[in-house]
């Protein structure tokens, strides 16, 4: 099994991610809740994972394709941050049944969605599907993945 770690090249990115939030919040009254969003695909999924529950403050929403919980990713049980997570079904870089153990560590596996036929890819029909379907329940106030 691989070793899911994050480099402290990524703590730098982290503070970089975390600068360019705060002055984009500022252009939107500091609403977080309601108006930032972070997403990312593959390192950038586990990356955007990591910046939501390590931020000062909550977000409204955060969706990742192909990729997994950083393991040093401090999850804020008290935060209630709408997520989608979307991975291949034959993904061949990051095999799901390798990082479904990321996932289970945090918010369990069940609540990743898997897209069978899908490699390591963001490109698909039903991916854009999917999140297209998150974001509208969100402004409908439905109930969260």
């Amino acid at each position: 099994m691989k070793n899911f770690k994050i480099s402290p090249i990524s703590l730098d990115s982290f503070k970089i991610i975390e600068a360019v939030i705060e002055r984009e919040a500022k252009l939107f009254n500091n609403d977080y809740k309601n108006k930032v969003f972070l997403g990312g695909f593959s390192q950038g999924c586990g990356m955007s994972i990591y910046t939501a529950h390590n931020l000062k403050n909550e977000i409204a929403g955060l969706v990742g394709i192909a990729g997994y919980f950083f393991e040093i990713t401090d999850v804020k049980k008290d935060r209630d941050i709408p997520t989608l997570i979307i991975h291949g079904g034959s993904d061949p870089l990051r095999p799901f049944k390798e990082v479904a153990v990321s996932y289970d560590k945090f918010i369990g596996s069940d609540k990743v969605v898997v897209v069978e036929n899908m490699a390591h890819e963001m490109q698909t029909q039903q991916t854009r599907k999917l999140i297209g379907d998150f974001l509208a329940s969100l402004t409908n106030n439905d109930a969260k993945l």
